[in-house]
């Protein structure tokens, strides 16, 4: 059984057109590059919510309110950080 799942969606002629073009300029694959994309954007995404939490954990240190990040999400921060 694969360890894999399918990802579809729609795109119009045009923007396939333009990404199969540049894909092979490339010399990569449309799944290769598509994939790449994928991930870069969840690492941007975990990226921000942390940031978010800093900076309300920051304004609340400020306002003089105890908070706490669990060395779990800390480690999961810096882990993210290398890859």
């Amino acid at each position: 059984m694969s360890n894999s799942a399918r990802v579809s969606f729609e795109v119009s002629v045009d923007e396939h057109i333009a990404i199969k073009i540049e894909c092979a300029k490339a010399q990569v694959s449309m799944k290769d590059f598509l994939h790449a994309i994928v991930l870069s954007a969840l690492k941007d995404l975990k990226k921000k919510e942390f940031l978010e939490k800093l900076k309300k954990s920051i304004q609340q240190a400020k306002e003089g309110k105890v908070t706490t990040m669990t060395l779990h999400e800390l480690e999961e921060f810096v882990e993210d950080e290398k890859s």
